[in-house]
């Protein structure tokens, strides 16, 4: 199942550091890590330093082979800044067979799994606290409730969120 982005929500308002990709050899993870952060960027994802980051992600990229191919498989978890996981994002692929499986994968096999990954980042820290909060003080809307905020002049129509 994958997570829907709240509508009206930018992730921009949950910072997050990407702490490290495990697995694949040091060029494939060069790779991926650069189409994934292209693709996060590109969805309005803030990268921050580890240290002043709501959130960490850590990645696991794994490549098998399997009767007739490769299975491609990603794991991406988020951490909050106690270091407990909150989430834990998973996709996979199948490629084209090779003798070595880290062989098979192709660029656009590459990148179209970073930037589903990058999707399904940007749509769970649009779901966060912080990013709701963010998104509540830009617009003066309660993202949750559609109510205005006690302290505007104007009242806003209820179960409206104004995105600008």
């Amino acid at each position: 199942m994958r997570i829907s982005a709240r509508p009206g929500v930018s992730p921009h308002g949950a910072s997050l550091a990407f702490a490290s990709l495990d697995g694949p050899p040091e060029a494939v993870s060069a790779r991926f890590r650069e189409q994934f952060d292209k693709a996060a960027q590109s969805r309005d994802v803030a990268f921050s330093k580890p240290e002043a980051a709501q959130y960490r992600l850590r990645g696991y990229l794994t490549a098998s082979p399997t009767q007739g191919g490769t299975r491609l498989a990603c794991v991406l978890d988020v951490y909050d800044r106690q270091g407990r996981r909150v989430q834990r994002l998973t996709d996979e692929a199948g490629l084209k067979p090779d003798a070595n499986p880290w062989d098979a994968l192709d660029e656009k096999s590459l990148s179209a799994l970073a930037d589903r990954g990058a999707e399904d980042v940007a749509a769970f820290l649009s779901n966060t606290p912080e990013a709701l909060a963010a998104a509540e003080k830009d617009s003066g809307v309660s993202v949750v409730a559609g109510q205005p905020k006690a302290s505007e002049d104007k009242p806003k129509a209820a179960g409206v969120a104004q995105v600008r």
